[in-house]
C-alpha cells in the first residue's frame, strides 16, 4: 500500500468492517480527512503515514498490554492474589 487509501482500502488491510474505520475516524482514534463536495457525499481518506502511525500506536499498546497479562500470569502463579504484583512491570 501507498499513497492515500479509502475506508475499504483499509478496513482490509486492519480485517475490519468500513463502519468500524469510519468509527475510528470521527472518534479520531484514526487520523483522516474527507473528500467531496456535498456533506452527504464527501469521503474519507486516510494517508499512509497516519495508518502507519496507527498501526504502530496498537503494536506499543498490546506489547504494554501484553507485559501486564505476562506479569499477571507470573504473579497467580507464585501465589499471589490478582493484581498484587504490578510492580514487576517496571
Amino acid at each position: 500500500m501507498n499513497g492515500v487509501f479509502s475506508t475499504s482500502q483499509i478496513a482490509e488491510r486492519l480485517g475490519i468492517t468500513g463502519e468500524s474505520v469510519r468509527r475510528m475516524l470521527r472518534d479520531g482514534v484514526l487520523k483522516g480527512f474527507k473528500l467531496g463536495g456535498s456533506t452527504s457525499r464527501r469521503h474519507w481518506r486516510i494517508k499512509q503515514q497516519d495508518l502507519e502511525a496507527f498501526i504502530d500506536g496498537n503494536n506499543k499498546q498490546a506489547s504494554a498490554g501484553s507485559k501486564h497479562t505476562e506479569a499477571n500470569n507470573k504473579c497467580s502463579q507464585d501465589g499471589a492474589r490478582p493484581g498484587a504484583c504490578h510492580s514487576t512491570l517496571k
